[in-house]
């Protein structure tokens, strides 16, 4: 299975490069990039911290991934806020693909002969190209 993640980021929490996405979960299992904010991200990030995990970030996507890592997809219902995301767990090989309840981050996606497309703008997908 090979997975492709790209990502243009646009800071406003943690300026720092070790905010940058794609990016890795502690283990380095999951992998994500996402879109948007989660407004409860403190108080989900309080609770991983009591279950031992350690961030090296400020940022809302190494929450996002800890979580997803603790929790697989069912972390998602733990999320209030605007998003859509991508994580890859390299462990199963399996891509999920998630947005907030009432879309407002958009996710557009696509099958094609090169494989399963996503994005957050449609024309991220409308500019792939072989």
């Amino acid at each position: 299975m090979f997975a492709g993640l790209g990502h243009r980021r646009l800071a406003i929490v943690d300026l720092s490069e070790r905010g940058a996405q794609p990016m890795a979960d502690p283990s380095g299992r999951c992998w994500i990039i996402t879109n948007g904010e989660v407004y409860n991200a403190p108080s989900l990030s309080t609770g991983l911290r009591a279950r031992g995990v350690r961030f090296r970030s400020r940022a809302v996507t190494e929450v996002l991934a800890a979580l997803f890592a603790a929790d697989g997809p069912g972390a998602f219902a733990q999320l209030n806020g605007m998003f859509s995301c991508a994580v890859f767990d390299t462990l199963s090989g399996d891509l999920t693909i998630a947005r907030d309840r009432f879309g407002g981050k958009p996710l557009y996606y696509a099958w094609t002969p090169d494989g399963f497309l996503f994005g957050s703008e449609a024309r991220s997908l409308l500019a792939w190209s072989r």
